[in-house]
């Protein structure tokens, strides 16, 4: 759900066109023929058009979407969605060094060394001039600040959908505020496992 999330295409159905050989990479996709699908097992010509339509419908996606989508080792739904906000295009993305990975709120340096390897390897690389070439366009992501502006959050103990840093990169880049002691210019607090006394 968290990558492209194509309707009529499930785990099983991956796994079949794995086994079949005509999904090697995420490219692959959007090479896919109603030819090729409705001859499976399981499979119709309905099915197989159906399936096309989805993917043909995520030829445009959002960067963070299709981030989200490479499988990058810590790099979750949330984290994808912190690197969309941060770079206009994936190109700007994959020239990124490791400091000024670190220097986005959220991103570790587990996560930025991940970054690096990912787009640093041949194979990663050649996939997404692929999906460039198969007609894949990558849309800038939107920012939208302004819907948490004049809230101030406070987060304390451990979370489990994202990490602390992910959370607080997320309530900047729609606008609030994070801060890091109770006072009373906080209007909302987080309260996560383990909670310390802020609660």
């Amino acid at each position: 759900k968290s990558g492209l999330d194509l309707e009529g295409v499930g785990k099983k159905n991956v796994e079949q066109l794995v086994r079949e050989g005509l999904l090697h990479s995420i490219a692959d996709f959007f090479r896919l023929e109603a030819a090729q699908l409705s001859g499976l097992d399981g499979w119709g010509e309905k099915s197989a058009h159906k399936a096309l339509a989805a993917i043909a419908a995520k030829k445009e996606l959002p960067l963070a979407r299709l981030i989200a989508a490479l499988g990058i080792r810590h790099v979750g739904e949330v984290t994808a969605e912190v690197l969309g906000a941060h770079f206009a295009a994936l190109d700007a993305l994959m020239a990124a060094d490791r400091a000024s990975l670190l220097h986005i709120d959220g991103i570790g340096a587990q996560t930025a060394d991940s970054l690096i390897d990912y787009f640093e390897d041949a194979e990663n690389r050649l996939m997404l001039t692929q999906l460039h070439q198969a007609g894949v366009r990558l849309l800038a992501t939107v920012p939208e600040a302004g819907s948490l502006e004049g809230r101030v959050f406070l987060f304390t103990g451990t979370l489990h959908q994202c990490s602390r840093d992910e959370a607080k990169a997320l309530v900047k880049r729609h606008g609030g505020q994070v801060a890091t002691s109770l006072s009373q210019r906080v209007t909302d607090v987080v309260i996560g496992e383990k909670a310390g006394s802020k609660q």
